[in-house]
């Protein structure tokens, strides 16, 4: 009877919770299934080296320099959020960062130099956007190339974090999500915290999304002031601007309190350069108008404070966009 409840309760969660399906969730890491039809835009694969994605250009540019987007852990490359910006008349370079053929299978010690396959080609002045883990590569990105001139980081962390790798033939000892130069990025490992391990392992057993937000939470504070430290995106080394956008319900990780981190330290950036603008929304989650649910994860947040929370950051994005692109007439 106990088993036969268990696998009630798991079926009943799982039907309730399941928003999004490992395999819908798999399908945004595939370029296959991608649906690169944009109108008034020309899409084309953008493959190099390392670096894998597209290129949109718009037909009519009313916007000058060009946006290279990032999705986030779930491999896609944010293909939605940059037809978006391409229809807004700017060119636009939506990428995958790992997954992908000549690729590290996985979020795992990602080389930072795959950026200067791009930036000599990308247009000025150059914006880079990127969500969650996105974001995270996004901020390492900036912190070390005088080439990128802005940063938009959605659902973002102050730290970088150890990485995500789930395949079959890796070893399980930590590891940094980046590497620059051939050396691993310093990085917050994982904390064993017993209490909270029991409790995601619990909830996945009997189909509960789980929340990841008390690991990271504790991974932290296990680190040492120093560790952390170390672990921390050097954001003041950044001379260009940066928009930080978070929801304050966000049971991914603290992307709130990070935004506050990464705020504080760039607005004391010793020559004054660049401007620093956070916006946190009451009641939202880490997708920021995404689904609360995806693929066994609790993202956090409510749907109307999500849906609040994605229409006022678009806007907000489009701006800002449109602040740091100057307008340029459609003869160019």
């Amino acid at each position: 009877m106990i088993i036969a409840m268990v696998f009630g309760l798991r079926a009943y969660n799982i039907h309730t919770y399941g928003s999004m399906s490992s395999d819908d969730a798999a399908s945004l890491a595939d370029p296959a299934t991608y649906n690169t039809t944009v109108e008034g835009v020309t899409v084309s694969r953008y493959d190099r080296t390392y670096v894998r994605g597209f290129h949109l250009v718009p037909t009519h540019r009313t916007k000058a320099g060009s946006v290279i987007v990032f999705g986030g852990s779930e491999g896609s490359s944010a293909f939605e959020d940059a037809a978006e910006l391409a229809r807004s008349g700017v060119e636009v370079y939506s990428l995958f960062f790992f997954g992908q053929d000549g690729q590290q299978s996985a979020l795992r010690e990602v080389p930072l130099e795959f950026i200067e396959e791009v930036l000599p080609e990308a247009p000025h002045p150059i914006t880079v956007r990127g969500a969650s883990k996105g974001a995270e590569l996004a901020l390492n990105l900036a912190a070390r190339y005088p080439e990128i001139d802005n940063v938009i980081a959605v659902a973002p962390s102050a730290y970088s974090f150890n990485g995500l790798d789930y395949t079959s033939s890796s070893d399980r000892s930590p590891h940094s999500s980046w590497r620059w130069r051939g050396e691993p990025v310093p990085y917050v490992p994982f904390a064993a915290d017993a209490t909270v391990m029991m409790r995601t392992i619990g909830g996945s057993l009997l189909g509960f999304p789980t929340s990841l937000r008390a690991m990271y939470d504790a991974s932290l504070n296990k680190a040492s002031e120093s560790d952390r430290e170390t672990a921390r995106i050097k954001v003041e080394n950044f001379k260009g601007n940066i928009l930080l956008l978070a929801g304050e319900e966000d049971r991914m990780w603290d992307s709130a309190g990070a935004a506050s981190i990464i705020a504080d330290h760039a607005s004391r950036r010793p020559d004054g350069s660049g401007t620093v603008e956070s916006f946190t929304y009451p009641g939202a989650g880490h997708a920021l108008g995404g689904p609360r649910y995806i693929a066994g994860l609790d993202l956090g947040g409510n749907e109307d404070a999500n849906k609040h929370a994605h229409q006022d950051s678009e806007e907000v994005i489009m701006r800002h966009i449109a602040d740091w692109h100057e307008a340029q007439s459609e003869a160019q």
